[in-house]
Order: structure tokens, then C-alpha cells, then sequence
């Protein structure tokens, strides 16, 4: 299926939060983005303690 790229209207993800969650300063936007950040710190860390239970295997699986 070929698709004709002139017909796609493409959101970026700043553009998509702006829209349903309000710009940047606005509450509810910087609680989401907390929030984010948050579960990105914490994923890193299951990251980081499953690569050093199986002794520092960059191949194990990350989740």
C-alpha cells in the first residue's frame, strides 16, 4: 500500500501536549511533565539493577 505523504498531517508531540494538556507553565502540563520525568528516572533504575544483577550484561533484557 503505497501512501501519499501529502495527505498526512503530522502532530509533533510538543505540538499534541500543547493541545491537550496546555502550554508550557500551565499546571496541569507541568504536572504530566513531572510526572514523566519521574518515571523515566525510575525505569532507568530497573535498567541499571537488572544490568548489575546479571553481572553487568548489556544484552539481558531491559524490562
Amino acid at each position: 500500500m503505497k501512501t501519499d505523504c501529502k495527505n498526512i498531517n503530522l502532530t509533533s508531540l510538543n505540538e499534541f501536549m500543547d493541545i491537550h494538556y496546555g502550554k508550557s507553565g500551565i499546571p496541569k502540563r507541568d504536572q504530566l511533565e513531572a510526572g514523566y520525568e519521574q518515571f523515566k528516572i525510575e525505569v532507568q533504575e530497573q535498567i541499571n539493577n537488572r544490568q548489575q544483577s546479571a553481572g553487568s550484561n548489556t544484552n539481558s533484557p531491559l524490562l
